[in-house]
């Protein structure tokens, strides 16, 4: 049997992520997993004086308590979750990680033994691409599995 990984978030690109591999696959031999990643949170104003502003509800890993790493994760794995069953992909298993979005998606094409990562493209434009970078890029150049990007 065959593994198909799908990289999934709350965008409308992860929709048709969904729609493509359930008409393109069907259920002919695959197992689809499908994943969503949270980003690990980051400070983005540096701690000083009172407190810390975090562009996420917890502190960065390294600052963060344990509980507020689990709860992190636990929130991530209900969101991944739901996304996966609002994009209406019919997969055989649902999880979520926490971390770097593309270390996250290698490292569970590897755990999980996939054959293919299966990605959306967010057509964010250059400038924002040069600002910000591309899953779907960095995975194409990165990634250990074969990875299809869908537009």
């Amino acid at each position: 049997m065959k593994r198909i990984l799908v990289a999934l978030d709350d965008t409308e690109a992860s929709q048709r992520v969904a729609h493509f591999v359930n008409d393109f696959f069907g259920r002919a031999d695959y197992e689809v997993i499908g994943l969503n990643v949270s980003p690990a949170p980051v400070p983005w104003i540096p701690p000083v004086g009172y407190g810390e502003v975090y562009a996420f509800p917890v502190a960065p890993a390294g600052a963060a308590s344990p509980d507020d790493v689990k709860e992190a994760t636990s929130e991530a794995e209900e969101h991944a979750v739901q996304t996966v069953e609002e994009a209406g992909l019919d997969a055989d298993e649902e999880y979520a990680a926490v971390g770097e979005v593309v270390g996250e998606i290698t490292r569970a094409a590897v755990d999980h033994d996939v054959d293919l990562i299966v990605v959306g493209s967010h057509d964010k434009g250059a400038f924002k691409r040069f600002l910000v970078g591309s899953v779907s890029t960095t995975l194409v150049h990165e990634a250990p599995r074969p990875v299809l990007v869908v537009r």
